[in-house]
């Protein structure tokens, strides 16, 4: 029997919304047993498979191409923010997200230049994570994915529509498989320096650094100052890639 995975996928999104207790739950890693098994089998991955492709990615490639190929790829993460302000009927990170897409795409010769920064055209990233979150989802528990690494029910779910409404994801197989694997080793050069700042327990560090980053950005960067009821705001942290 042949199972449709859009369909199925709508039902366990739809399913997100049907457990409001999961909003409840004290204990934030309820699966931490399993999910320290998961990600002793992502670190392993990374020691051994992604972490030297990444070096060499880093080797092969020159900076400047290097830097061309992030720029292209977050260009086209656009496509996923502009829709997700949509959803969230945030218009001005709307018009933000289109006129980076647009000037980039010209200005920046398909992307491979980040033009509007230079021009000072800052938007903030929307995923569907923080779509669901905006409609009042549960965020469920932590769990880590097999090879993707920390996430939320909530977020792991928001996953597939990001995937598919992204301008990379094509019918051409070949092609499609491409640019995922463009995108994974990419990414994960970019985290290679960021992996000197974990201290103590990796585990507790990833776990509690991914929590506290979706609270962030969920929030739209505003947080409780700890000293008062004053909130403040971080633009550079929500603009930056965790």
């Amino acid at each position: 029997m042949k199972i449709n995975t859009h369909y199925f996928s709508l039902c366990l999104i739809a399913s997100l919304f049907s457990f409001p207790v999961w909003g409840e739950v004290n204990n934030l890693d309820p699966w931490e047993p399993m999910n320290r098994k998961v990600d002793a089998f992502n670190a392993g991955f990374d020691k051994y498979f992604l972490v030297p492709v990444a070096k060499g990615y880093n080797i092969v490639m020159p900076e400047p191409a290097n830097i061309g190929v992030s720029n292209f790829i977050n260009n086209t993460l656009e496509v996923n923010t502009m829709l997700n302000s949509t959803l969230q009927v945030k218009p001005k990170n709307l018009s933000l997200s289109f006129a980076r897409f647009c000037i980039n795409l010209t200005l920046g010769f398909f992307g491979l230049f980040d033009a509007a920064t230079e021009l000072g055209v800052l938007a903030n990233k929307e995923d569907f994570g923080q779509t669901f979150a905006w409609w009042g989802a549960p965020q469920g528990p932590y769990i880590v994915l097999p090879f993707l690494g920390p996430s939320t029910i909530r977020d792991g779910l928001g996953l597939y529509p990001d995937i598919y409404v992204n301008p990379l994801i094509t019918d051409n197989v070949s092609l499609r498989n491409a640019s995922f694997a463009l995108f994974f080793v990419d990414k994960r050069a970019e985290l290679l320096e960021a992996e000197t700042l974990i201290t103590g327990d990796r585990y507790v560090f990833m776990r509690n650094a991914y929590l506290q980053h979706r609270t962030y950005l969920n929030n739209d960067g505003l947080v409780k100052d700890n000293f008062g009821d004053d909130v403040e705001e971080d633009d550079d942290w929500l603009n930056d890639d965790f």
